[in-house]
């Protein structure tokens, strides 16, 4: 019996937060719904989060190699191509027909016609590129 008491006792705090959190959760969703959730989500994203990541890239540095020609010889000149993304936006999503012609494309076209709504990144100004002076030029042999 005493047994049946402590099992009792053991699962009722458990009932109870399992209660709690379902009033939490029904309570948020009433306040916010479902979709309004994944909206504020995905506007946070693209408004700042996408920017963030952007600019904690930092510069993308491009490093040619000399390609090997058999029988010539090459100049190996070492130089560095910088780019930097500055500020980015998302362009409005398009789609392209079999016929060539683009359009803009909405959600719901989308889901209706099975296609992915996507919309691509583009830099707000044109790309910063810095191309740095060869620093050595020597020949192969």
């Amino acid at each position: 019996m005493a047994a049946l008491q402590v099992r009792a006792a053991l699962t009722r705090p458990r009932a109870r937060a399992q209660e709690d959190a379902w009033t939490v959760i029904t309570a948020f969703f009433e306040e916010k719904g479902l979709v309004r959730q994944q909206l504020d989500s995905f506007n946070e994203f693209v408004n700042s989060q996408m920017q963030e990541i952007v600019d904690e890239s930092g510069q993308l540095v491009i490093k040619p190699e000399s390609q090997h020609l058999p029988g010539q010889e090459a100049e190996l000149e070492q130089r560095e191509i910088h780019i930097s993304f500055n500020q980015i936006y998302l362009s409005k999503p398009t789609m392209t027909e079999a016929d060539g012609e683009t359009s803009g494309m909405f959600p719901n076209e989308a889901r209706l016609r099975n296609l992915t709504c996507a919309a691509p990144p583009r830099p707000a100004r044109p790309l910063l590129l810095q191309r740095c002076p060869a620093r050595f030029a020597q020949r192969r042999r």
